[in-house]
């Protein structure tokens, strides 16, 4: 809900910090994110586990974004992390805290952003259970010709 309130706060101005794309593996489905600032972001998941069953998974997340590998003299790879909550609905739901850490590389010249991200996480109710998440994948950011906010 928060995503969906920001992306409809969106000037023309702040459309390239606002990026929809997929995820695969643990879940797999739709992504976005938008970035709140130059190096705070807050992102979101809707996505099933492919592997078993037919839960719906949600997952959002706060992101900040304070370290870079460079990887050249114009590209680099980002570090994210933050705290976030999974939320599981189907036959065994459960809601829980998490924590991500990542790794985004935007490819020059494009609108894309690839990015890896491992998410352990603790489901709190209605039982206490460790899980962890795995998710690779790409974003496509609006407007990406406005200078990029990261």
């Amino acid at each position: 809900m928060i995503l969906l309130f920001l992306a409809g706060t969106l000037s023309p101005t702040q459309a390239n910090r606002l990026g929809f794309g997929i995820v695969l593996f643990d879940p797999t489905g739709l992504s976005v994110k938008y970035f709140i600032k130059k190096k705070l972001a807050v992102d979101g998941i809707l996505g099933w586990n492919l592997s078993g069953g037919s839960d719906l998974w949600l997952f959002s997340d706060l992101l900040f974004q304070h370290f870079k590998i460079e990887t050249g003299p114009r590209n680099s790879l980002n570090i994210y992390y933050g705290p976030g909550i999974s939320i599981r609905l189907g036959s065994n739901p459960n809601m829980g805290a998490r924590l991500i850490v990542g790794l985004e590389y935007f490819i020059p010249q494009t609108p894309l952003e690839l990015f890896l991200e491992l998410g352990p996480q603790i489901d709190l109710i209605p039982n206490t259970k460790a899980d962890f998440t795995l998710g690779l994948g790409m974003r496509f950011f609006l407007n990406w010709k406005i200078k990029r906010v990261n």
